[in-house]
């Protein structure tokens, strides 16, 4: 998906990326909110990671 941005936007993307994965890094730290089978996580960063629970599995339904 990368390679077809302009190369602004792949470099913000990248930055975006990085930031979301070394959020991820210690979950046990993040604030998580949880509603039935929806859930929305803040990342450090300011990013947040909506899930959604599927047969008792979250799966990441979006992010930004």
């Amino acid at each position: 998906m990368l390679g077809v941005l302009s190369l602004e936007h792949e470099a913000r993307s990248r930055g975006d990326l990085r930031s979301l994965v070394e959020g991820l890094e210690n979950p046990e730290t993040l604030d998580v909110k949880v509603s039935g089978d929806n859930a929305v996580v803040v990342v450090p960063g300011g990013h947040q990671v909506k899930l959604r629970r599927e047969a008792g599995v979250w799966r990441v339904q979006d992010f930004d």
